[in-house]
């Protein structure tokens, strides 16, 4: 869990506090599902046993991202789609599957401007840092 202090320490403008609060609950509860690999290498243990990781997050003004990663022969699951689909109807949610050779995976990135952002530019963004 991150704290609103770290976020204003390193994010500026800091997002709103609330956009936080959703972000930590949907981590916790991504990370809490018992599918959900938790490793320092999850992608070297994804299978085709409906596992599947929390890849990569990125906190910003604007937005907060998640990206998860599967094996191709998979889906997420059902569960884990649906909370992200039932976020407060204040934000705005934005969702791409990604294409792999042997790893799937989806980019969900939720907001409160009135926008489309760009997604591959986000996904981007996360993987350049």
């Amino acid at each position: 869990m991150i704290t609103y202090d770290q976020v204003k320490e390193a994010v500026h403008p800091t997002p709103p506090l609330d956009l936080i609060q959703l972000f930590n609950e949907l981590e916790d509860k991504i990370c809490g599902h018992p599918d959900c690999l938790n490793d320092l290498d999850p992608f070297a243990k994804l299978k085709d046993d409906g596992s599947f990781c929390l890849s990569a997050t990125s906190i910003q003004s604007n937005y907060v991202a998640f990206v998860l990663g599967k094996y191709h022969k998979t889906s997420f699951p059902e569960e884990i789609i649906q909370m992200l689909f039932n976020v407060p109807t204040d934000y705005s949610l934005q969702f791409k599957e990604i294409d792999g050779r042997t790893i799937n995976g989806c980019i969900c990135v939720i907001h409160l401007l009135d926008e489309k952002l760009d997604l591959h530019r986000i996904y981007d963004h996360i993987y350049s840092v």
